[in-house]
């Protein structure tokens, strides 16, 4: 993180209570930047909202939104937009040739049925290599998960199910799917890695600035006075 951000952290760090910084500082502890959701073309708000708020529950620092125009329902969401890092994409070539670049391994969620008729070899979500840097797609309500992802996806997974439906609304799918990247086999807990010493620095001091009231007026009056200093 660079010194400015460095410094503007230790500033903000005081204008909260020490309770309150512990459990920022706990919270942190438990993000990781090394799994990550993508939702392709997703429009309803509520899935939308219910996928962020999951997110957050199973440690995710970062959720990439791939499409035009995206609303939540805070109502649904709990306010976790406010701590969650959104990446948004034009289209799946962009969001694809990202991942790439950050070497992440991309994982399309779909149901078992689906690929067996395209006869692709597709794993339980269980069994995913969470300790890799995975992006896990998931679908337009509609249209399901674009080709693109489809053709460029180095694993395809899905969901085990043994009633009359073949798949699940995309909030609890993905809610599933972050739960088995918990899943020991003593008890659960995140197998995917932790931030990186720089990426928690960075993640902290963007919180700091959010659950700072006014933070910005704050740094730009600090600023000033050691100007005139």
């Amino acid at each position: 993180m660079a010194k400015d951000e460095s410094q503007n952290a230790a500033v903000l760090s005081q204008f909260l209570q020490p309770e309150r910084l512990a459990r920022l500082e706990s919270v942190l502890d438990s993000r990781t930047s090394s799994l990550t959701v993508v939702l392709d073309q997703v429009k309803n708000s509520h899935n939308i909202s219910a996928v962020l708020r999951s997110a957050d529950a199973f440690g995710l620092s970062r959720v990439h939104l791939v499409g035009e125009s995206f609303h939540y329902s805070p109502s649904i969401s709990q306010g976790t937009e406010r701590w969650m890092q959104l990446s948004k994409h034009a289209d799946p070539e962009e969001a694809i040739a990202h991942l790439k670049s950050e070497g992440f391994k991309i994982v399309v969620l779909q149901p078992e049925a689906h690929s067996e008729r395209e006869q692709k070899q597709a794993f339980p979500v269980s069994m995913l290599p969470f300790e890799e840097k995975l992006a896990l797609v998931f679908g337009n309500e509609g249209l399901g998960v674009n080709d693109k992802f489809s053709n460029a996806a180095d694993i395809h997974a899905f969901i085990p199910m043994s009633g009359f439906v073949e798949s699940l609304n995309i909030s609890v799918a993905c809610a599933i799917c972050l739960f088995s990247s918990t899943i020991t086999k003593a008890a659960p807990e995140q197998r995917s890695a932790p931030l990186s010493p720089t990426d928690r620095e960075e993640l902290k001091n963007i919180w700091l600035k959010t659950g700072v009231r006014n933070s910005d007026i704050i740094l730009k009056e600090i600023e000033t006075r050691q100007n005139e200093d």
